[in-house]
């Protein structure tokens, strides 16, 4: 098959994603498109505090015409473009922070492209303190105390030290232990030592003091304190994707290498489309036989991230802020790649919509001994997505592995021109 077109592989759970977008302050996002345009939309987070990113500059360029699009991200993190369907540069821009930048191929339709920026660090600051019961002021050990993607815990007399410097600023600090109420405290820190000493409340049933639990940020948006993160901001990984359309129980399997932002890979097994896509600088390639491959001259075309992308963006928008209908416990530990992971189960209410229903169990390494990069990482994700408006819905099993060990994408000599 010759031409890749976009196929059932969109009926994904990234509808929940769209659903969100609605409403959000921007003419492009909620904008109904025209049969020959395209739009890109996004959430930037930072990768550091896991919250969205206010007023980044986004350009996207056309590669074959002077054509170029400009906007910023709004208060949530959001934007949205419409534009031409074809190739692009994608910039991201915002001062203090570093720069974004990858090429893109947008297909007619709604494309999705959510990232990390990092903080340029300038000034460098250190945390640490103790953590306390509120009422009798004896120490608390175990405690976890966790910043953004950080996360550590009490010694035995209560102390804590974050060994990772952080950058100067505000920060939304998520402090817990057994027995206690979940304590929620905007930090701001400057350059040098820091010191902060925690008090939590005992929990009892009746405790609705949550004088103590004020967090910073924009009123309505609540912050979930288990943070998850998408360990594809990495560009440095491989994935496996099972997925079953149901009810016809078809299956759709996916292979996909990423090397870097420019290179990826995909080995796709669905009705539509069985063969290897290769994504380079120069262009996206469908292998047509074991000696040849063609280069695509149009942009309707199955990017490797697209098998994935919108489905654990959707999933991982609950674990960075809180939904009233939607509820993650935690349900053990588990090994996974080698990691050490606490298993989560994510799932709607019963009294949520049936359209939005899903349940979905995760795993999440938190192996304090692992690279920073990868604490906090999810590294799967199985479970069931809502029913789509057709009735149709999927089962679906993602799994990360190797990330950030230096993933090559076999690229052969022979590509075309």
């Amino acid at each position: 098959m010759n031409k890749i077109r976009k196929t059932m592989t969109y009926l994904l759970f990234g509808m929940l994603l769209s659903t969100f977008f609605v409403g959000c302050g921007s003419s492009d996002i909620s904008r109904t498109l025209k049969a020959n345009e395209a739009k890109i939309i996004g959430i930037v987070t930072d990768v550091e505090k896991q919250i969205p990113v206010h007023k980044v500059k986004i350009v996207l360029k056309s590669s074959n015409t002077d054509k170029e699009y400009k906007t910023t991200t709004n208060s949530s993190g959001q934007y949205a473009v419409v534009c031409e369907p074809g190739y692009y540069s994608f910039v991201a821009e915002k001062e203090g922070y570093s720069k974004y930048t990858k090429n893109v191929v947008l297909g007619k339709g709604e494309n999705e492209e959510s990232f990390y920026l990092g903080q340029v660090i300038a000034s460098l600051c250190e945390l640490e303190g103790r953590v306390v019961d509120h009422l009798t002021q004896e120490v608390i050990p175990g405690a976890s105390i966790q910043i953004g993607r950080n996360l550590i815990h009490s010694d035995a007399d209560g102390n804590y030290k974050f060994e990772k410097k952080l950058p100067e600023g505000s920060y939304d600090c998520f402090i817990s232990a057994p027995g206690y109420e979940l304590l929620e405290k905007t930090l701001k820190l400057t350059k040098g030592q820091n010191r902060a000493q925690f008090e939590l409340a005992p929990f009892t049933p009746s405790n609705t003091d949550t004088s103590q639990n004020n967090v910073g940020g924009e009123k309505g948006i609540q912050r979930n304190p288990i943070t998850a993160v998408d360990p594809s901001y990495i560009n440095d990984y491989r994935i496996t994707v099972k997925k079953v359309l149901q009810p016809s129980n078809t299956l759709l399997e996916y292979e996909v290498i990423v090397q870097d932002r420019y290179t990826s890979y995909l080995n796709s097994i669905e009705p539509d489309f069985r063969g290897l896509i290769l994504v380079t600088k120069e262009g996206c390639y469908e292998k047509v036989n074991d000696m040849e491959w063609t280069k695509f001259q149009q942009s309707e075309i199955m990017q490797p991230q697209d098998v994935f992308k919108e489905d654990v963006e959707a999933l991982l928008y609950y674990f960075g802020f809180a939904d009233p209908n939607v509820t993650i416990e935690e349900i053990g530990e588990e090994v996974i790649e080698t990691y050490p992971c606490k298993k989560y189960r994510v799932y709607t209410k019963k009294e949520a919509p049936e359209e939005e229903q899903f349940d979905f169990t995760t795993w999440v390494i938190k192996d304090i001994n692992a690279p920073s990069q990868l604490l906090n990482c999810m590294i799967r994700m199985k479970g069931t997505v809502p029913k789509s408006p057709e009735g149709l819905w999927y089962d679906i099993d993602i799994t990360f592995s190797n990330i950030g060990n230096g993933n090559q994408v076999p690229v052969p000599p022979n590509l075309p021109k």
